[in-house]
């Protein structure tokens, strides 16, 4: 998904904000999940200091929180993490 150009994704996570690129991300993965399932539905909120992701994929609802801070830290490891992340 990301991984097309990985010197333009390199780019965009040093110079854009977190929560800018956290929804490109989020633009991605939910093009991809429509693919996949025409049914699916995905969300994303953020606030102060959190992203909130839910939905529904595959027939299963899903909520997943993320805070500024691990994306920060997931965005610094490397610009292809966010996507493959999951919460524990």
């Amino acid at each position: 998904m990301l991984n097309a150009n990985g010197m333009l994704c390199g780019y965009m996570v040093r110079h854009m904000k977190v929560d800018s690129f956290v929804v490109h991300v989020v633009n991605c993965v939910k093009h991809q999940l429509e693919e996949f399932d025409r049914a699916s539905t995905f969300f994303m909120d953020f606030y102060t200091n959190f992203f909130l992701f839910y939905g529904k994929v595959f027939g299963k609802t899903f909520q997943i929180i993320m805070t500024f801070a691990e994306a920060e830290e997931l965005t610094a490891e490397s610009p292809y993490v966010l996507d493959r992340w999951h919460s524990s």
